[in-house]
């Protein structure tokens, strides 16, 4: 592939730039504790350490402003509208009308615990207990505090069933008793094999004490011997636990099973099981009173329901915490996300959601298993890729029909030309690093599919056809495979650069790239040659918008966004002082556009606000010489060293192995900009070896690894 390369300069005007969030709690991964006064009026906590107050069941949430907030990590109230939270550096605030004003109630003695379980006992008396063993006890709300450290473990739970007499449940398998409020404690013997204890309840006789990993485990003589019940009866990790009545117990683990347990004289008389059951979902606790019962998730989201958890119901508050996989813009309100939880165990959960005006409101399309995307053509016909299927819609998206599905891997990229005409590629698996993935293409045609060709080894995405003989397929983050015959030859391009985030076509033959190591690049030969338009290795760039060819908006890491008028010969950087990585950009017309990030957030920009109209002299910034890097890395013959001159000279390269032997020398004559460098290994060892580019006063060296 010939390279070219050009004399750049690279003209960046900073300017100040703001965006509007479009979904309530942009950025908050998950709700952590819940409690609510009644059914209408509570607290959530969040993994940020804020407080948020609904008086509605959870349809609509408000922030609480508390005064020196150190970061909250558990919330209790009562029905008196008294509300305590806990956090780090031994923080406690209290509040008597609902959040407006806070009187701080630190525990002064444990400046460096960290609360995260906070529990009223009585009308005037509350523990705050949590990691490292820390406890603390007030009974004048706060005024005064006993304090004490019950070992190094971390308190996940503490119950009193009187004034005076309770029990701290604690990491790995120690549950402790007092007798005589929490002054002192002694260890409570009870069979728990190391696991986390989270729950205990006692009746009469009759003891029960549940926690992680199938910790469950009951005694019928005050706890002198224990026994476990039928595996029917075993909870899964647990997230919380709830006495709502004196022999009732209610236990949720963290997929959002909830069990509930009646203990009578003679054992355990009975249980009743319910279930959430959201598997995209990982739940933190709950909040139950007569048949109400509202829990929290990461999301985040709460989940409310009057039938004591036979039915549930959620509006969606935010898409915090699941990585948003993909967007896609149908209209200026019309805008449908995908979004994944990360493997675990070789499976992932996702979800498809929909807005119909502009982001007021969502609503799921679809639960379940690994989700790619959703997308209509201007007809509107729809296309959904799941992640061993593709379905059509003939109507908007009203109702869907199957169309075609595989047996194995994952449909990582699709598009559809009409539901006679797609293609598609399949990748093994969503684990696996990319050089021992195995990728396939496929044309479909109706119901059924064309195998076009397998590429062992490899991983491609970011399938995208011009028109139906026309296309492109990333590979490997580094190169492309082309066809212009719809499938039925490809040609794959040396390795353009390394890192590829994404790229936009334009015609037959053009095309914008960028990546994650600061680059963004131009073709107009169908991928014969690139040329660079913009570099900063301390960048990172994910996603690339267009109006046309010439306007042009970049999105990145740590809040970067970068637009350009003149088709990439220059870039103005919008300062959005936001430490927010963005994920996807797409425009909704031809000035609004929305960014989301990595933690679910989305937001709305236009390009003619006046924070994009703003001033200022550009800065010119010119590239340094340095190393790009070789590619591929590792190798097995030969491998391309990619360098950046600042100037026409030569330069020079030597190679050395592990133990400081030089194995090579020799001189490039660089040209001023990218230049690169075939190394072939010849008759070397499989081993670790070392270059030095040597530009005349300044030297740069890198690490590649040769495998034969």
């Amino acid at each position: 592939m010939k390279y070219l390369t050009l004399f750049i300069l690279f003209f960046v005007s900073i300017i100040k730039a703001q965006l509007v969030p479009i979904i309530q709690f942009t950025e908050i991964e998950s709700f952590i504790d819940i409690d609510f006064i009644n059914e209408l009026h509570g607290f959530v906590v969040s993994n940020t350490g804020t407080v948020y107050k609904s008086t509605n069941s959870g349809k609509s949430w408000l922030e609480i402003n508390i005064p020196g907030n150190k970061g909250v990590q558990a919330v209790t109230s009562g029905s008196d509208g008294i509300v305590f939270v806990a956090g780090f550096n031994g923080m406690v605030k209290r509040t008597l009308d609902g959040g407006i004003t806070w009187l701080d109630v630190s525990v002064a003695e444990l400046p460096d615990a960290e609360f995260t379980f906070v529990k009223r006992v009585s009308s005037n008396s509350l523990v705050v207990a949590g990691k490292k063993g820390h406890f603390a006890r007030s009974d004048d709300n706060g005024a005064h505090w006993r304090v004490s450290q019950i070992g190094k473990e971390n308190i996940n739970n503490v119950v009193f069933t009187d004034f005076l007499r309770g029990w701290a449940l604690m990491d790995e398998g120690i549950v402790v008793k007092t007798t005589n409020g929490g002054i002192t404690w002694s260890p409570f013997h009870v069979e728990t094999a190391g696991k986390d204890v989270k729950g205990i309840i006692e009746y009469g006789n009759v003891m029960m004490v549940v926690g992680d990993q199938w910790l469950f485990t009951s005694s019928n003589d005050w706890g002198m011997t224990w026994t476990t019940p039928s595996a029917t009866l075993i909870p899964h990790d647990l997230v919380e636990t709830k006495q709502i009545e004196q022999n009732v117990f209610i236990t949720m683990d963290t997929a959002g099973y909830l069990n509930s347990y009646i203990l009578e004289s003679g054992g355990i008389y009975g249980y009743t099981v319910y279930t959430v059951k959201r598997p995209q979902r990982r739940f933190f606790g709950f909040w139950t009173k007569e048949n109400y019962l509202y829990a929290v998730t990461d999301g985040p989201n709460v989940y409310t329901s009057n039938d004591m958890g036979k039915n549930f119901s959620s509006p969606i508050v935010t898409f915090g915490g699941r990585p948003i996989f993909s967007l896609q813009v149908i209209s200026k309100s019309d805008y449908i996300i995908s979004g994944n939880t990360p493997v675990k165990d070789g499976k992932s959960y996702g979800y498809l959601a929909r807005t119909t005006n502009g982001g007021e409101t969502w609503k799921y399309t679809h639960e379940g298993d690994w989700v790619n995307k959703e997308y209509y053509l201007s007809n509107g016909e729809g296309f959904r890729v799941l992640e061993r299927s593709e379905e059509h819609s003939s109507n908007s998206g009203v109702t869907w029909s199957p169309l075609t599905t595989i047996i194995t891997g994952v449909i990582i990229s699709s598009q559809s030309f009409s539901k006679e005409l797609g293609y598609f590629i399949v990748t093994d698996t969503l684990t696996k690093p990319r050089n021992q993935s195995y990728s396939s293409i496929y044309k479909r045609t109706g119901s059924g599919k064309t195998l076009l060709k397998n590429y062992p080894g490899t991983r491609l995405t970011h399938l995208d056809f011009i028109n139906s003989l026309n296309g492109w397929t990333l590979r490997d983050s580094t190169q492309f495979n082309i066809t212009t015959n719809g499938g039925a030859n490809w040609r794959f391009t040396p390795v353009v650069t390394p890192l590829i985030s994404s790229y936009l076509r334009f015609g037959s033959s053009s095309g914008i790239l960028t990546t994650r190591s600061g680059r963004i690049m131009k073709t107009m030969d169908n991928t014969e040659t690139w040329s660079l338009l913009f570099k900063d290795t301390t960048l990172r760039f994910n996603s690339i918008a267009a109006i046309d060819s010439n306007h042009l908006i970049v999105v990145g890491d740590s809040g970067i966004i970068f637009t350009s008028a003149n088709g990439g010969s220059s870039w103005t950087s919008l300062n959005t002082r936001m430490e927010v990585n963005f994920s996807h950009v797409k425009m909704i017309d031809s000035s609004e556009f929305i960014v989301t990030s990595t933690k679910g957030g989305i937001y709305k920009g236009s390009l003619n606000d006046p924070w994009f109209q703003a001033g200022g002299e550009a800065n010119q910034v010119l590239p340094e010489n340095q190393i790009i890097g070789n590619f591929p890395n590792p190798f097995n013959n030969s491998t391309v060293i990619e360098f950046f001159s600042s100037e026409s000279k030569n330069v020079i390269v030597t190679v050395y192995d592990i133990t400081g032997r030089q194995v090579l020398s020799d001189v490039i004559n660089a040209n001023h900009g990218n230049n690169r460098y075939s190394f072939n290994s010849g008759n070397l060892n499989s081993g670790v070896y070392f270059y030095v580019l040597d530009f005349g006063g300044k030297r740069e060296y890198s690490k590649m690894i040769l495998l034969k």
